[in-house]
């Protein structure tokens, strides 16, 4: 089973992604999520896949973290914690489904891992 970690799960190739990995639940699992800003697709997604971590923006974690209550999901910082997301060593799979230059630092940690 392969861990995998999305960032940017609720745009158009996190959302696909999350299609393959629903096909074969047998050999991925989502142990991560990132978003942005939409909260209410961000938060399904959480639900039905259960990660370990999803990160979101720092002024919308209060809102998720009530909406989600005790679900055992750690909820980071989109804007400060993807490098450490993506260098844990539990993750076998980063998908950068991120758009611009937001990936850009996300993506050389990941390769460096």
């Amino acid at each position: 089973m392969k861990n995998v970690l999305i960032l940017g799960s609720t745009g158009s190739i996190g959302i696909n992604t999350l299609k393959v990995i629903r096909r074969h639940h047998d050999r991925f699992r989502v142990v991560g999520l990132t978003a942005y800003n939409n909260l209410d697709a961000f938060e399904r997604q959480i639900r039905e896949f259960g990660p370990r971590w999803a990160a979101i923006r720092a002024d919308l974690s209060g809102s998720l973290r009530q909406r989600l209550g005790s679900r055992g999901v750690r909820i980071l910082d989109v804007d400060t914690d993807l490098e450490d997301l993506v260098s844990m060593k539990s993750v076998d799979i980063v998908v950068i489904a991120m758009r611009g230059a937001a990936a850009l630092r996300p993506f050389l940690k990941a390769v460096q891992s």
